[in-house]
């Protein structure tokens, strides 16, 4: 039988990718869950992961959090993301994670996506942890995979598992995969903002802009 998994999806290009390894290396993504937690890309980031989801034929499901809105003072919930940071600068890259930071995301996510996935007996939980983030974000990095994976030995009745195809990948290896399979990159929405075209100078997109770029 082959494995299966429900994939946190925000419909950017980490996760996006993820999912994607997941199926070309014989798995099948019963579900995909977005997060709406008051983020200013909210409607952005629903629109493309369930876009993405309809080009691949994978159920697509939004979760309402609505008291992560209330309670986070992150700019991406408040409206002030630094922009035109230099990427390369590991002090700004810092600054900005900072700023972003929303308290407890992933590991709320990776809760919400277990119970999903516990109740339709799925092996897997997808994630798009990465290791050009994880330089940053210590919520993308290995050790937190591992860590989320002995809570949930613990959490959970039956054996299930945080995945991540892309984390020992850095954005430029992420895109060149998508590229590689033909992968609508138009889909995609990495921008931390919601205006109606990607803003082209915060982190996320410049972040993309550089792989797009470098993997071509």
């Amino acid at each position: 039988m082959k494995p299966s998994a429900v994939a946190l999806l925000s419909g950017g290009m980490d996760s996006t990718c993820a999912l994607l390894k997941y199926l070309h290396d014989g798995g099948v993504v019963r579900h995909a869950l977005t997060m709406a937690y008051g983020q200013l890309a909210q409607e952005k980031e629903i629109a493309a992961a369930a876009a993405i989801c309809d080009h691949l034929g994978i159920p697509h499901e939004t979760v309402e959090l609505p008291f992560l809105a209330r309670l986070s003072n992150s700019s991406l919930n408040r409206g002030t993301i630094p922009e035109n940071i230099d990427i390369n600068d590991t002090r700004q890259s810092e600054q900005s994670a900072r700023s972003v930071w929303v308290p407890n995301r992933n590991g709320l996510f990776i809760n919400i996506a277990a119970v999903f996935a516990e109740s339709m007996g799925c092996q897997h939980i997808i994630t798009g942890f990465n290791v050009e983030e994880a330089q940053t974000f210590p919520d993308n990095s290995r050790d937190f995979l591992m860590a989320a994976n002995g809570a949930l030995h613990f959490s959970t009745l039956d054996t299930l598992f945080v995945v991540s195809g892309t984390i020992d990948m850095d954005k430029k290896e992420i895109a060149g995969y998508l590229m590689r399979n033909a992968f609508p990159m138009e889909l995609i929405w990495s921008c931390y903002k919601g205006e109606e075209v990607p803003c082209g100078t915060c982190e996320s997109c410049l972040r993309m802009k550089r792989a797009i770029e470098e993997a071509q």
